[in-house]
Formats: C-alpha cells, sequence, structure tokens
C-alpha cells in the first residue's frame, strides 16, 4: 500500500511533501486500523523506514512486538530503525535481547554480527556506547 504512494509523492517544495507526508501518515492509520496484524504492522513500518520516517517505524514495530514480543524480524527492524534515527546504542541493546530470546543459533549469530558492525559504524562516526 505504502509502496505504492511513495511512487506517486509530489517532487516538489519541502512544505509540499511535508504535507504529503501527513497524508501517508494519515491513510496508514485508516489502512491498519485497530486490528492490524503483526504482518501489517511489520510490512507498514519497513515501508516507513524506506522513506526515512524513523518515528513512525519505530511506533509501528513496537506496536507489532506488543502482539508478538519474539518477532525477530520485528526486533531486529526496531533495531534499524533506532540505528537510523542516531541511537546506535539503543539498536545495540534491542539485539542483545534479540539474541537472548532467540532459539536459533545461526540467527543468534547472524545478530551478533549485525551488534559488531553498528558497533563499528558508530566508533566510525564518533558515537559511543
Amino acid at each position: 500500500f505504502l509502496a505504492g504512494l511513495r511512487e506517486i509523492l509530489p517532487v516538489g517544495k519541502e512544505e509540499d511533501l511535508s504535507g504529503t507526508m501527513k497524508d501517508v501518515r494519515d491513510a496508514e492509520k485508516d489502512f491498519l486500523g485497530e486490528n492490524a496484524s503483526v504482518d501489517e504492522l511489520y510490512d507498514t513500518a519497513i515501508s516507513n523506514l524506506t522513506m526515512g520516517m524513523f518515528t513512525e517505524a519505530i511506533s509501528l514495530f513496537n506496536k507489532a512486538l506488543e502482539l508478538d514480543d519474539s518477532n525477530i524480524p520485528c526486533i531486529t527492524g526496531l533495531a534499524e530503525a533506532w540505528e537510523k534515527a542516531g541511537k546506535p546504542e539503543k539498536s545495540v541493546e534491542i539485539l542483545e535481547n534479540a539474541i537472548k530470546i532467540s532459539e536459533d543459533k545461526e540467527q543468534a549469530s547472524e545478530i551478533r554480527k549485525l551488534i559488531k558492525k553498528i558497533q563499528k559504524s558508530a566508533g566510525d562516526t564518533g558515537k559511543t556506547e
């Protein structure tokens, strides 16, 4: 749904885009409603993340995790959103908790690699934990 909206966003003045983003958020609320599934929340959060709408993505990932707190894709998506929002330390904290609940050793190993990548990137930009 939102991916299609992204293709028709007008290119122009910043205030036009700001108004359009509000329209996207309103359409998203109408689309999701109160009974949205984890998958719908996840998909919409990913769309928001892709569009650089980090606060909205974080909110949607959190709503999805309220429904299923062990959903690793939602947890890693939330961590990515926090990292992109400039909070790598929050991202690492979330991923460390994901390792604790992951029952898949390979998945836990991939999460550890992601943590190292975030820490290295944060170190490269001067951000510390």
